[in-house]
């Protein structure tokens, strides 16, 4: 995307709900009326982020490309507890601003707010990495299916490549998330969240990813089982996942 359109033309716009919307159905559906009505008129291309909040409120985050440099005529200050605050007198930016602010009632929203990139394309990797993280955290069982990431057809063509959600790494990792649960004491995925606590897949997912490489990097044998000290409970055994109370392969 930076690449097509240049860092200038790239920015984080960040919309809430003042109501704290928590069904994902009636936040999607005053986002297709915000986005049919006004913003595809004044976005070119973007993608999407959904996040659910600790509280519960759905918001959304997009890395939008204008049609105008909304970066000249601009600078970040540094505040002195940390953070950054934006000036500019672009006043393509400037009277964008205004049309947000009176829009953005209509459709159901709150408080938003629209920003030039500040640093590169590192930068926008982590800002939109970092509130997939978020959402993970404070998933419900309810969210299942729930589609966090969307782009723009503009964005689709010009960017065609395949959601490694899908590939074989991914497929395995999502088959050991589920095991270490049940080792973990989930007795079915359903009661996840009750057994396990709030944000269980989150914590499970890195935990997966670690058995993963390292089952790719290495064999193990019986008499190298490798204890892993999150999961004491828990030993490498010929390559897969052992419980130790009952020597029973777990994957």
């Amino acid at each position: 995307m930076l690449e097509q359109y240049g860092l200038n033309r790239v920015g984080f716009l960040t919309l809430t709900f003042e109501d704290d919307v928590d069904d994902v159905r009636e936040a999607n559906r005053r986002l297709d009326s915000l986005m049919t009505n006004f913003l595809r008129e004044k976005l070119v291309s973007y993608v999407l982020i959904r996040e659910r909040q600790k509280r519960g409120a759905w918001h959304f985050h997009l890395l939008a490309v204008l049609p105008f440099d909304i970066k000249s005529k601009g600078r970040f200050t540094k505040l002195p507890k940390g953070g950054y605050k934006f000036q500019t007198t672009n006043v393509n930016l400037i009277n964008l601003w205004r049309e947000l602010r009176e829009a953005m009632p209509r459709y159901g929203f709150g408080r938003h707010e629209l920003l030039p990139v500040r640093k590169d394309s590192k930068s926008v990797a982590s800002y939109l990495s970092k509130y997939i993280g978020k959402h993970m955290s404070a998933r419900k069982l309810i969210d299942k299916g729930v589609r966090l990431v969307s782009y723009s057809q503009g964005f689709v063509r010009a960017v065609a490549t395949q959601f490694s959600w899908h590939s074989p790494f991914m497929s395995r990792l999502r088959k050991k998330v589920y095991h270490l649960a049940v080792v973990s004491g989930c007795s079915r995925h359903e009661r996840a969240a009750e057994d396990l606590g709030d944000g269980w897949g989150f914590r499970l997912f890195s935990q997966a990813a670690h058995l993963v490489r390292m089952i790719d990097i290495s064999s193990f044998n019986r008499d190298q089982a490798h204890h892993v000290p999150w999961a004491p409970h828990v030993a490498f055994v010929d390559g897969q996942i052992c419980r130790l109370d009952s020597g029973e392969i777990q994957f």
